[in-house]
């Protein structure tokens, strides 16, 4: 008796609150590998609001992908069927591929034997219903669509938006000012009654022109749940508690999954993942500063500008080296290092690649791991520069040695591995995931600014032999060059006679 008495006040618990119901119902859902997040349950509470509405009729909240925003829209939808049969519920996905999948979910939870035993009188009509559209025997129904879809003549109490614009097509204005045309003369037309039918919206952000900002501007409350959080956060709602502590994931993910997440190119992992978004060049540094060459020159001097982190862990900050090339006044990357690595990694990493270069000059932040890099460097003979950078903000100390960026004096070789990662993170600071690079390219622009010269090479006077005076007076004067040679070509030395 006790146990039965258990079982049905759970129903009963599980039947007047969708955070219950979503807590039982997305195992149900998601049987292999499903675990649940805090995320969820606010998720769940903001959902309440609309299944019987109060003063929040227009919910928007921003949730990155991955995150089953999908599956909770299919269990609210059940369960506002369950507790309102004859309401209409509708739901609008990006496509019809998708809308398909989602009402197959749907059907499946509503014949479940989970939910009969919570909603017995729950029936659907008999006969041949579409799977995407179908009725329920008190009247009321459901109805899932991609946006491109046969959304006019419909009406709904309850209106769904899950994702409706891939990133790619989020690009095109057209495309997004096709979405918001949709919701402004179809979408939220549908509603039945205007005064007490609700939207609720789980949207990433694609675009800072997307639909979530045309529904805020519309007024929809909205809540923002960046995939790591960019300070502490504390969120209560309908009795449920939110928090967590800046930088914690919104759920877990092994290290693999969330460093494929935070490698996504900034512009990317910013606008979707972050909910910040930013165009491709959200920066004030363009693509179209980096000219890019199919070849280098050969001579001038080569230099490495190390940035260095200390840790191997997903999402930690990356170790950096820029190898560049001065040759008369144009600066050349040759080669990008960049990994996570632990200290022996990176010393072995940045011998490999002075042996491979042989520059004149190392240059290392004096802060954390570049001090122990620094003293290895010189313990093997190397030029090292010991780089200063406190004070300034990283923003203000590139800023003041950019001229040489807009002046298109930063060439990019076009077989050079890395360089689309290089330009996604130059272009996106400061409001990318990563500004590693950024960091490597403002120490090597500081030091130009500090040697905007080359060290000159000791003079040679050259026999005169069959030349002209002149000639061999412009082998003798700095600055001066025949046509065709290097800045700092030297003199090979007299020959000597055979024999």
């Amino acid at each position: 008796m006790k146990k039965m008495v258990e079982k049905f006040e759970v129903s009963a618990i599980v039947r007047s609150s969708f955070v219950a119901f979503a807590r039982a119902a997305l195992p149900e859902m998601i049987k292999d590998g499903y675990e649940h997040a805090q995320y969820i349950d606010l998720l769940a509470a903001f959902g309440e609001d609309v299944v019987s509405p109060t003063e929040l009729l227009r919910i928007l909240i921003n949730v990155p992908p991955r995150h089953g925003k999908s599956y909770i829209l299919v269990a609210l939808s059940a369960y506002m069927l369950g507790v309102y049969p004859r309401k209409e519920v509708m739901l609008i996905v990006h496509s019809q591929s998708l809308a398909t999948y989602l009402a197959g979910r749907l059907k499946l939870l509503l014949e479940s034997p989970f939910f009969r035993k919570l909603f017995p009188q729950f029936r659907l009509q008999d006969g041949r219903q579409s799977l995407t559209d179908f009725r329920t025997t008190a009247g009321g129904g459901f109805f899932v669509s991609g946006i491109e879809g046969p959304i006019q003549g419909r009406g709904a109490d309850l209106i769904l938006i899950d994702d409706v614009i891939t990133m790619q097509n989020a690009q095109y204005e057209s495309s997004r000012n096709l979405v918001k045309e949709t919701y402004l003369n179809t979408i939220q037309t549908r509603l039945n009654n205007q005064s007490n039918a609700a939207i609720f919206a789980l949207l990433h952000r694609s675009h800072e022109d997307d639909l979530p900002a045309l529904l805020i501007k519309l007024g929809f409350v909205q809540v923002s749940l960046p995939f790591r959080a960019t300070h502490d956060e504390h969120i209560e709602h309908n009795g449920v508690t939110f928090t967590r502590k800046q930088g914690d994931t919104l759920r877990y993910f092994d290290p693999a999954s969330i460093r494929s997440i935070e490698e996504h190119p900034p512009y990317v992992y910013s606008t979707q993942f972050q909910q910040h978004p930013i165009a491709r060049e959200a920066g004030t540094i363009k693509r179209s500063h980096f000219p890019i060459v199919d070849s280098r020159p050969s001579g001038g001097e080569v230099v490495v500008s190390w940035d260095c982190a200390s840790s191997t862990i997903p999402g930690s900050s990356y170790s950096v080296g820029l190898v560049m090339q001065r040759f008369d006044g144009v600066h050349y990357l040759l080669h990008i290092v960049r990994g996570r690595h632990d200290f022996r990694a990176l010393k072995a990493v940045a011998l490999e690649t002075n042996e491979r270069f042989k520059p004149s000059h190392h240059l290392v932040e004096a802060a954390s791991t570049g001090y122990a890099l620094a003293s290895e460097l010189r313990e093997k003979g190397l030029n090292v520069v010991d780089v200063k950078v406190a004070g300034a903000s990283k923003v203000d100390r590139l800023d003041t040695v950019a001229g040489k960026i807009y002046g298109q004096q930063i060439q990019l070789i076009r077989t050079t591995p890395g360089i689309e990662e290089f330009l996604d993170e130059i272009t996106a600071f400061p409001y990318g995931a990563n500004d590693d690079q950024v960091d490597a390219l403002t120490q090597y622009l500081k030091w130009l600014a500090d040697n905007p010269t080359p060290p000159q090479q000791d003079l040679v006077a050259l026999p005169i032999g069959r030349s002209s005076k002149y000639d061999s007076i412009k082998k003798m004067v700095p600055g001066v060059r025949l046509l065709g040679e290097s800045p700092y070509r030297t003199w090979p030395g007299p020959r000597r006679r055979k024999g």
